[in-house]
């Protein structure tokens, strides 16, 4: 009797856990991250004009980034709206061999969702999608632009307590239609910390 007491105690406890790891909730997180350097070359969209060079090269260093984010946890499935800020030093290279370094800035607010996959393991691995705008600044050629965002996300979340949890993720950010000077994207890695505050039961 006992022993099947015992088995019956340790079952509802397994089917149990799940569900209270599952618990919806509002939640907060704070995000940094860096980017890799990378080149964009830019074709000029109106005539060419005498003397002027046609194609520009920009080569971006390496770039920085974070932000923070508000959403709802639920079940395998998170939504949240994210404001980022962006910034990158970068030398604009002109095909008649000028080198000049500046710098720039973008801001998003990104509205996300990801889908959880809880496999049992220490680790719940996600994948994400963003949809938003991008505000650039481009502050040593005084342009500024508006411009539609979308940006994804794989990655990986350590739960250190039910109400605190680490990500590390990969994420593709690109403007849709393209600035000034052409199509911006980035390949970036962040990291996330994230406090759920309220649950659901």
């Amino acid at each position: 009797m006992k022993n099947f007491f015992a088995l019956t105690t340790a079952l509802s406890s397994m089917l149990m856990a799940p569900a209270a790891m599952a618990d919806d909730g509002y939640y907060v997180s704070l995000k940094a991250g860096i980017g890799g350097p990378q080149t964009l070359n830019v074709r000029e969209k109106f005539a060419p004009v005498p003397n002027v060079p046609e194609i520009t090269t920009f080569s971006f260093d390496t770039s920085f980034h974070g932000g923070a984010a508000v959403g709802y946890n639920m079940r395998e499935f998170n939504f949240e709206l994210e404001l980022m800020t962006y910034t990158s030093d970068y030398d604009q290279n002109s095909e008649d061999g000028a080198v000049v370094a500046k710098s720039g800035i973008m801001s998003t607010v990104m509205g996300n969702s990801f889908l959880e996959f809880d496999m049992d393991y220490p680790v719940i691995p996600y994948v994400g999608l963003g949809l938003g705008y991008a505000f650039v600044n481009f502050k040593d050629e005084g342009d500024k632009n508006h411009e539609a965002a979308l940006q994804g996300m794989v990655g990986m979340t350590y739960p250190i307590s039910d109400e605190l949890s680490f990500s590390g993720e990969y994420r593709y950010f690109t403007t849709i239609t393209g600035t000034t000077f052409g199509v911006y994207d980035s390949h970036s890695f962040s990291t996330t910390l994230r406090y759920k505050f309220f649950t659901t039961y």
